[in-house]
């Protein structure tokens, strides 16, 4: 059973309070993007769950977000009837802010359900994904949405109109615990307009909705901050409409209206940063059943 994966982008990012679960209370406009990491889930070879994958960097056990997904899949249906391990093919580069842990969990979960055909609610799909982390209950359906609380309350919005990004990730992981503590001692210079983002997102006015694009981890200071001041720069001088920091980093992602101008800034920032990509936005996938 093999599933896409796509990654997340945070279009604009905004971290409120600190929750007592030891989170923070956030506000952020979420976007699918066409970079897919693909997950294999098949059958252990010895009885015990592992996590395979072409990045030998990332965990093989139960604290792998794609295993994890398949273990709570099985406890909670049955399905599948042996112990699964999963086959990740990486594309998503971690550690940058773009979700691919948590696109992999969604992936898994989504999948698992059509398999198996067991009649399982959104709801309580989502309450599954939720289970696994904050950004796993976005990555199901995707598209473009605000999420708040922290990450895990989704209200569709409509879709970013159609456009080109490209994402640069300069090779820096981030951990997001980190991230957090740092920001939380951090005198914040800008604060997101997510109701302007999201009236322009109305408006279908890609230029405007660029226009909104912040995130207040770029007032962290730190390696990823500094290259993606850079990044960001490089890319608003080749033609993008808006370019902002995706999560607490690393990744840069900047939006275009044009094909040319996007691949030209693709092929110069691809020259310093190998992990530079050109993508698509993906639209919200259908939910399966009504509950």
């Amino acid at each position: 059973m093999t599933f896409s994966a796509p990654a997340k982008l945070n279009l604009a990012l905004d971290v409120l309070s600190p929750r007592p679960d030891g989170y923070h209370e956030l506000l952020t406009v979420m976007q699918t993007a066409d970079l897919c990491d693909i997950v294999t889930v098949l059958p252990s070879r010895d009885g015990e769950p592992r996590a395979v994958s072409n990045r030998p960097e990332l965990p093989a056990d139960g604290s792998n977000l794609a295993l994890a997904a398949a273990l709570l899949f099985r406890e909670n249906t049955g399905f599948p009837a042996y112990m699964p391990s999963v086959l990740l093919r990486k594309h998503i580069p971690a550690g940058a802010g773009l979700g691919g842990g948590s696109a992999d969990a969604a992936a898994v979960l989504r999948g698992l359900r059509r398999e198996s055909g067991a009649d399982i609610s959104d709801k309580l799909l989502l309450s599954w994904a939720a289970e696994l982390g904050s950004d796993v209950p976005f990555c199901l359906f995707g598209g473009t949405q605000l999420a708040g609380g922290r990450g895990e309350l989704l209200t569709p919005l409509p879709p970013l109109p159609d456009c080109f990004i490209v994402i640069c990730c300069p090779g820096i992981a981030v951990r997001t615990g980190a991230a957090f503590a740092r920001l939380d001692n951090t005198e914040r210079r800008r604060k997101p307009d997510i109701s302007g983002l999201c009236e322009a997102l109305r408006k279908g006015d890609l230029a405007l909705a660029a226009r909104y694009m912040c995130n207040v981890f770029d007032d962290c200071p730190g390696a990823a901050q500094s290259h993606a001041k850079t990044a960001k720069s490089r890319l608003a001088r080749g033609g993008a409409l808006g370019a902002s920091m995706s999560g607490s980093g690393s990744a840069v992602f900047g939006v275009f209206a044009d094909c040319r101008a996007a691949c030209a800034a693709c092929a110069a920032l691809r020259r310093e940063y190998a992990q530079t990509y050109l993508c698509r936005p993906v639209p919200a996938r259908r939910p399966e059943s009504r509950g």
